[in-house]
């Protein structure tokens, strides 16, 4: 088993690109984590899925569902449009990118408000 430390032309030691993806797991957890928190914050309940990396806000029996999708440089929150016949898959829409959930809090507060208006 070769345990050498890859080193580039300067003699210094490469970072592991294992190391990023390590991380990967933890950091979209903690994401998840903050959308609930803000969520909750802006009175909104949320139900979260760490299967689906999937956050749901529901306010007054409307609800809209959030996905993690992407790549370590790029992970990006998406809205997650149920279709309009039951054959069809959802739309996944990408939004804003991780550490923005905070907008994204709001952007589901509009959106299941824009649910509770009767015409």
């Amino acid at each position: 088993m070769d345990t050498t430390i890859p080193r580039n032309t300067a003699g210094t030691a490469v970072a592991n690109d294992n190391a990023a993806s390590d991380r990967e797991p933890s950091r979209r957890k903690q994401a998840a984590a903050n959308l609930v928190k803000a969520i909750t914050a802006k009175g909104m309940r949320a139900t979260a899925d760490g299967k689906r990396l999937s956050v749901t806000a529901h306010l007054n029996g409307a609800s809209q569902a959030v996905v993690l999708r992407g790549e370590s440089g790029d992970v990006r929150w998406c809205m997650v449009w149920e279709p309009f016949r039951a054959e069809e898959a959802p739309e996944i829409e990408p939004v804003l990118p991780i550490g923005q959930e905070q907008v994204l809090a709001g952007r589901l507060l509009k959106v299941l408000e824009l649910a509770q208006i009767q015409v």
